[in-house]
């Protein structure tokens, strides 16, 4: 089976993608049939070896000193079960299940996996749980639900969190940021949410009360007080927080630091610290949340599990949105063609240039079994229902450009929704023409659009939209471009 091995620490060039021994279960243990998995901020320090400083030296004695014992990473799971043990009682063949594996001795970055039936520990280094996957989520959104939304409840049920109390969490676009906002939400809190500028809509969306700018404005200056204060990222300063605080307030820290540790002991605020715990009941708990509608994933980008070193590359700049999600293939498939959820899809077509866009958006429709219209005959806010669109966008004037850019101001803010840029404009490689799609993808990715284009076809390079659609034949598509169109659209990794 195919695995993404590391032996040695360091950049994300250390993975390597190999074939190894497919598992076989022992009888108490389940095999997973792997479909997604996820890149969180552990896998990264796990990867690069940088944990937090209290933690450097018992994380080095557990996963390694001079090199990992646990040579594949991915702590988050979701897939579907190929074979069972005898002992086994909960699952049958055939069940779609999602979990964690951070407690196992190897991770989720391969084709299969196999994991215990019952959760071997809950400890401060990592556990496994797995449960059914909600009902009404896809793999790939349910491999991004158990890091991040078990770590956001661990810490608001120790905070005892109460209806009515004042929350700031700090971090809130991130991945236990934008669960944090979610159930601290759901537990009736007036929630206020800090994140950069591009995510203050996101971040709206999912129920905060109150938005700030770090980059425009200090929270500690604005003369509120808080009851909890929950630092997902380890950016504030003990000194910071207890100005915001209110008498006998509390500090969540995802990122240990012993400078809040030691002063809290002279101070009536009250800091919580440490990993969480991973038990089936919270797991299942977070389950039932987002098949009632009360809570979502994130999902920022998507990465094959064969562009996994890019994937790593984007969450170690820092700025990732929720989730970044690995798919992972079998047998020339998708992990889309086993989920029986029905998916809608729409093409918008902007402008057409020599029947161009038309053919392409035709051969789209009927792979994707997806309507057609102009942007004239969408109202912006019916958009919510579809599962996919599609922009055809055959630019090749200011006017043109000014009618899509205007359509796209006016969409409505979304979480998760899939979309793809396709054109056949002749002259895209114009540099004008290049920065002012970069700036649609950027308005889409703003309001919650997951653009799966530049890694969704195998085979294709990540500018495939340009290479394949783009300026080819003056603009005039071949039978060959054509076809090309119809492969790309029908390994859409959506």
């Amino acid at each position: 089976m195919k695995a993404i091995v590391y032996t040695k620490y360091g950049s994300p060039d250390v993975l390597e993608l190999k074939k190894i021994e497919k598992p076989a279960p022992k009888d108490n243990e389940i095999l997973i049939r792997v479909y997604a998995t996820t890149v969180t901020v552990g896998d990264v320090r796990m990867r690069s070896s940088t944990f937090p400083f209290l933690f450097w030296l018992p994380a080095r004695i557990i996963f390694g000193f001079r090199k990992p014992k646990r040579t594949i990473l991915g702590m988050e799971i979701a897939g579907e079960i190929e074979a069972i043990g005898k002992n086994v009682k909960r699952f049958k063949k055939g069940d779609q299940v999602f979990g964690t594996t951070t407690g196992l001795s190897s991770g989720s970055y391969a084709e299969y996996i196999c994991m215990p039936e019952k959760s071997l520990s809950t400890g401060m280094f990592g556990a496994n749980v797995v449960v059914l996957k909600p009902t009404n989520m896809t793999y790939e959104e349910a491999a991004a639900i158990p890091i991040g939304g078990l770590t956001a409840l661990h810490f608001l049920r120790k905070g005892d969190i109460q209806s009515g109390q004042k929350v700031l969490i700090y971090g809130a676009s991130g991945s236990v940021g934008t669960f944090a906002v979610q159930l601290a939400k759901y537990f009736k809190a007036e929630v206020t949410g800090v994140c950069s500028t591009n995510n203050l809509e996101l971040v709206k969306t999912l129920g905060a009360d109150k938005v700030i700018d770090y980059v425009c404005e200090d929270f500690t200056k604005n003369g509120e007080t808080y009851d909890i204060i929950f630092d997902t990222v380890g950016k504030s300063s003990f000194s910071d927080c207890k100005k915001s605080l209110k008498k006998n307030g509390l500090i969540f820290l995802t990122t240990p630091k012993l400078s809040y540790m030691v002063r809290s002991l002279w101070s009536s605020i009250k800091v919580i610290v440490g990993g969480a715990s991973e038990k089936a009941e919270d797991l299942i708990f977070l389950k039932e949340l987002i098949e009632a509608g009360k809570i979502k994933p994130v999902v920022d980008r998507r990465y094959p599990l064969e562009q996994i070193t890019e994937a790593h590359r984007y969450v170690d700049k820092g700025h990732k949105k929720g989730n970044v999600v690995i798919t992972v293939e079998h047998n020339n498939k998708t992990q889309q063609s086993t989920n029986v959820l029905p998916m809608k899809s729409l093409l918008v077509l902007f402008s057409y240039h020599h029947n161009n866009t038309e053919k392409i958006a035709n051969i789209f429709a009927k792979v994707l079994d997806a309507q057609i219209k102009k942007p004239q005959q969408i109202n912006p806010e019916e958009l919510q229902k579809y599962d996919l669109i599609g922009f055809g966008s055959g630019i090749y004037d200011a006017k043109h450009h000014k009618v899509l850019l205007d359509f796209t101001d006016k969409l409505p803010q979304v979480i998760n929704r899939k979309t793809f840029i396709f054109s056949t404009s002749a002259i895209l490689g114009k540099r004008k023409v290049t920065k002012d799609h970069s700036l649609l993808r950027e308005k889409l990715q703003s309001k919650g659009y997951t653009i799966v284009d530049e890694f969704a076809c195998k085979g294709f390079n990540t500018n495939s939209f340009l290479k394949y659609f783009g300026g080819m034949n003056k603009g005039r598509p071949n039978a060959e471009d054509l076809k090309d169109a119809e492969k790309f659209a029908s390994n859409l990794n959506l």
